[in-house]
């Protein structure tokens, strides 16, 4: 008896169901398949990997990072977790902000820049 490729046996109240042996051009095709999938599974984990190291998912376990002024804009026009960087100096005073999210300053300041004085907004804050 054959089932998709194998033999099956019978032999009183015993069944044996041999494996079908593959073939050099299955090997092959099955040892690329897997190359293929797993280049894909570790390039794509390397590109999370770098993503996640260099800006953040704005989770508890990956906060945003925070460097500049355009990051720090964006991170308070929206929700999540974030954590500053470096020092920085934002052009101007920011009114109704409804940021909704946690702000970890790691020792950094935040100075506001308007007509030529400097008002610091934030600075040295760590939550507990």
């Amino acid at each position: 008896y054959a089932i998709y490729g194998q033999d099956v046996e019978i032999k009183e109240t015993k069944i044996r169901i041999s494996k079908p042996i593959m073939g050099q051009a299955e090997r092959k095709r099955y040892k690329i398949g897997f190359i293929v999938s797993l280049s894909f599974v570790t390039i794509f984990s390397l590109l999370l990997t770098i993503y996640n190291f260099t800006t953040g998912l704005g989770t508890n376990f990956s906060p945003v990072l925070i460097y500049n002024q355009n990051q720090f804009y964006k991170a308070i026009s929206g929700g999540g977790n974030y954590v500053l960087k470096s020092n920085i100096t934002i052009d101007s005073v920011l009114e109704n902000i409804n940021f909704k999210g946690n702000l970890n300053g790691n020792g950094f300041t935040v100075f506001v820049k308007d007509n030529s004085l400097n008002y610091l907004i934030l600075n040295n804050y760590t939550p507990t």
